[in-house]
């Protein structure tokens, strides 16, 4: 393994090789076991609402990049994890990485939609109706999934679960290779607080 490779990490390394898994193969069909499932199950339901997002924002002055509502979130997330009993450090790291993952995944629609102007979104949806309640019911069952699934692996072990559990999702969902790094992107730091 290169020096460039190694320092990006097990879990970003784990979850790049799982964007190359082909969805028909052995190793993604394996059953996650019930802790990364659930886990990734909730990071996969609140991706999927990126496209929405994107389509809501697309053509619109509204960018990417919320800096005000994405603190917004954290500190909604680090006062609920406390009142749980979640390290709300890990609780925040946890839902950066779903608001990465997100902008990832808009990002790269963006750039599709530019390349082919009849693939664009013909109908704008209601982000603060429809789309934001989505994905705050996703952020809340998210934090108590760390509480009730309690704590899982660390290290190794756990970005090697986590790899396979989101594989196994990714073939379930039929994920296309750009929803595929926005699945890695969403547990990159799982990992590193799933003991704490």
């Amino acid at each position: 393994m290169s020096a460039r490779v190694a320092a990006l990490g097990p879990a970003v390394v784990a979850g790049l090789v799982l964007a190359l898994v082909a969805p028909g193969s052995p190793d993604a069909a394996a059953a996650p076991p019930a802790w990364p499932g659930t886990l990734v199950r909730l990071y996969a339901e609140r991706l999927a609402a990126a496209d929405t997002v994107a389509a809501a924002k697309w053509g619109t002055d509204q960018p990417v990049d919320d800096p005000a509502r994405e603190r917004r979130i954290l500190a909604g997330a680090a006062e609920r994890a406390r009142a749980l009993g979640v390290s709300p450090a890990l609780a925040m790291r946890v839902l950066a990485d779903q608001i990465e993952a997100g902008k990832l995944v808009q990002r790269g629609l963006y750039g599709f939609w530019a390349r082919h102007p009849a693939q664009r979104p013909r109908t704008r949806p209601d982000l603060a109706r429809t789309v934001r309640p989505r994905l705050d019911r996703v952020d809340a069952e998210l934090l108590r999934a760390f509480v009730t699934a309690g704590p899982g692996p660390a290290g190794e072990r756990c970005a090697t679960l986590m790899a396979r559990a989101a594989a196994a999702r990714a073939a379930a969902d039929r994920l296309d290779a750009l929803h595929r790094l926005g699945l890695a992107r969403a547990w990159e730091h799982t990992c590193a607080g799933a003991a704490g």
